[in-house]
């Protein structure tokens, strides 16, 4: 796996920009070189699972949440329920989530969920999901995790798969900049020493070659 971060190098970056920024990297990874972009709709329970967990909202939902249900059934909440699944359902990985939106368009029944969020909290993570990406908590930061056939003792295809990221790292709007962690990234550094090792000995051995057979 390949894991990429973007953060924002902008005070207050706009986050639908960022969100966006995101959605167009995603899609501009699509190559033989990456296998799948992981996001958390493919990576957490799926729909069917949150819909089998939300039957249970009733008995999870109490007076503290009733405020919130009645913001969400009233007109601009409609609204604005409408408005975050049409810019969800822009992105290719948010197909899976259509049963859902139906299901459940107001996001009543997932306010039953929320508790559950204070889980990753109470386990020290400092990650967040945002709009179908994984955020630091502030969200200045956001991470892709990328899947590979390339593996990592491959010298040339680690030379390719990381110039083919940054590539496309460097398309990046201005106020965001991208890095990569990976294995192969050690591997093209190990290449350089060795490379750089093997030009040292070979002059060492040159330099007392010739000095010995002039003695």
């Amino acid at each position: 796996k390949v894991i990429v971060q973007v953060q924002s190098t902008t005070p207050d970056f706009p986050h639908a920009e960022f969100v966006g920024a995101l959605d167009t990297l995603a899609a501009d990874l699509r190559s033989p070189l990456i296998s799948r972009v992981v996001t958390p709709a493919d990576s957490m329970p799926t729909p069917e699972d949150l819909r089998a967990f939300s039957t249970f909202a009733p008995p999870l939902l109490g007076p503290a949440a009733y405020p919130e249900l009645e913001q969400r059934v009233a007109a601009e909440g409609v609204d604005q329920a409408l408005k975050g699944i049409r810019r969800t359902m822009m992105s290719p990985q948010s197909i899976a989530l259509s049963e859902w939106f139906r299901s459940d368009p107001l996001g009543a029944r997932a306010t039953a969920l929320k508790p559950l969020e204070s889980l990753g909290k109470a386990m020290g993570y400092r990650m967040t999901i945002r709009d179908g990406y994984f955020f630091s908590q502030d969200l200045g930061a956001a991470m892709l995790i990328l899947e590979t056939p390339v593996r990592v003792t491959d010298h040339t295809g680690s030379a390719t798969l990381i110039d083919f990221i940054r590539a496309r790292l460097a398309k990046l709007p201005a106020g965001l900049q991208g890095s990569i962690v990976a294995g192969h990234l050690h591997t093209l550094s190990n290449q350089r020493i060795i490379q750089r090792d093997i030009g040292w000995t070979s002059a060492l051995a040159m330099v007392f070659f010739s000095a010995f057979f002039l003695i």
